[in-house]
């Protein structure tokens, strides 16, 4: 099996939890430029009525031509949606063509578009994952820095800058975007963060650079919350059918509903 053919494998396969009313989620799919297919976002929402809701934003930096799909069709990140979607988010996914610009375009969107989509505008989170994760925190820098702001962050088995450069290593080795400004230094004092750590994680490097990511947050006194999944494996969420990580998840989703203020 090629590589095409073992993302194409990956991309089917949903995360290991299902809660009641991930099923029946609705989604609406729009674009966030230019009616563009390129510039595309499914919002998903369950009919728990008229009220503003807070919302995930599913933030990638993954470049697009390694995949025949985008990331937002794959199925995990399907699933990952209407589980939260269906814990009382908004939950977006969405296609993109430069990872750091789009997704300030589509921030920019949600907040512009916030009542027609039901959304707070003042609680938006994000969630990302692996190599994805360089690009989440130059967004929590950059939306600090304009005065704007998110509520939150879930930042699950990822490749943390640090000193030994391992963002710069998952550049390098898979191609995945990195902004200039995105480590422990740049974060704003007040974001609550949520680093989930796979304990038993292989890819190299990985969990070296995350634990020093830790230290250093800590050392700064930052309002970081580490869950450690001693026995979870890189991707554990999609990977690792057990109860642990199903617990690890719904910690992930505890996390963000009690920094959105759902709890």
């Amino acid at each position: 099996m090629n590589e095409r053919e073992q993302l194409e494998a990956i991309a089917r396969m949903p995360i290991v939890l299902e809660i009641p009313g991930m099923r029946e989620v609705a989604v609406r799919p729009t674009a966030y430029l230019d009616s563009s297919a390129e510039h595309s976002m499914d919002v998903y929402a369950s009919a728990l009525g008229g009220e503003p809701r807070p919302a995930v934003v599913f933030v990638y930096g993954f470049p697009q031509p390694r995949m025949a799909r985008g990331l937002k069709d794959m199925e995990c990140y399907r699933s990952w949606a209407r589980l939260l979607a269906a814990s009382g988010f908004v939950a977006v996914t969405y296609r993109y063509v430069e990872p750091i610009g789009d997704l300030r375009l589509l921030l920019g969107q949600l907040r512009a578009r916030a009542a027609d989509l039901g959304i707070d505008p003042a609680r938006i989170a994000i969630w990302s994952c692996s190599g994805n994760v360089p690009v989440a925190l130059g967004a929590l820098v950059e939306e600090a820095r304009a005065g704007r702001g998110l509520c939150a962050a879930a930042l699950c088995y990822g490749y943390m800058p640090d000193d030994g450069n391992a963002a710069g290593s998952a550049r390098a080795a898979f191609g995945f975007a990195v902004p200039e400004a995105c480590s422990v230094d740049d974060l704003p004092p007040g974001l609550p963060l949520l680093v989930v750590r796979a304990g038993r994680d292989q890819t190299p490097g990985l969990n070296v650079a995350l634990d020093r990511f830790v230290a250093r947050a800590i050392a700064r006194n930052l309002p970081l919350t580490l869950l450690n999944h001693p026995t979870g494996p890189h991707a554990f969420d999609i990977f690792d059918p057990s109860e642990s990580s199903r617990a690890a998840i719904r910690a992930v989703v505890a996390f963000l509903r009690l920094r959105a203020g759902l709890v």
